[in-house]
């Protein structure tokens, strides 16, 4: 049963990094139950096919703001915080979570909640010792900090946030 999990997971990946949005749009409809399944499937205990999930997300975040806020429904969020901040994983997992993070910091609806558990997800990752962590958590530093903040006390909170956990020192190594 697990390996049927993974074979659908990987086929939803392979979909979701297509170019043709409309099909992606398509399959996201409520009645074919993706994101149902991709939250099932990041929860679940079986390394393999949490990272393939993560994958998927990834792919359907990147530079779509709607699919955003649609993953963030999901218990994307605290998966890829447990991974960053607490889980022993894989190397790849720890890739692919990297990744999913900078795709989420394109999100342009942030809290000061969601400012404060990214930066310190992506600070946490600066130190893991790995070249595409660090290419992706770095990435991720550029999108959160490029997006202007819906206000004023939000972005100031953001840079703040930023200039406390000392990333500016680590990123410049």
């Amino acid at each position: 049963y697990k390996d049927l999990m993974l074979e659908i997971t990987w086929i939803l990946t392979n979909i979701t990094s297509s170019e043709d949005k409309e099909v992606i749009d398509y399959i996201l409809q409520e009645k074919f139950g993706v994101m149902a399944y991709l939250s099932e499937m990041i929860q679940h205990d079986d390394e393999k096919l949490k990272e393939h999930a993560i994958w998927c997300f990834a792919n359907l975040m990147e530079g779509n703001s709607e699919r955003i806020r649609q993953s963030l429904e999901t218990p994307l969020f605290d998966t890829l915080s447990s991974i960053c901040l607490t889980e022993k994983v894989k190397l790849g997992t720890v890739r692919t979570a990297a990744w999913a993070l900078s795709n989420l910091m394109r999100y342009t609806e942030k809290t000061k909640e969601f400012i404060r558990d990214s930066i310190e997800m992506l600070s946490t990752m600066l130190f893991i010792a790995d070249k595409e962590v660090a290419a992706d958590t770095t990435h991720g530093f550029k999108y959160l900090l490029e997006i202007e903040e819906k206000t004023e006390e939000l972005q100031r909170f953001k840079l703040e946030t930023v200039a406390e956990v000392s990333v500016i020192s680590k990123l410049l190594e």
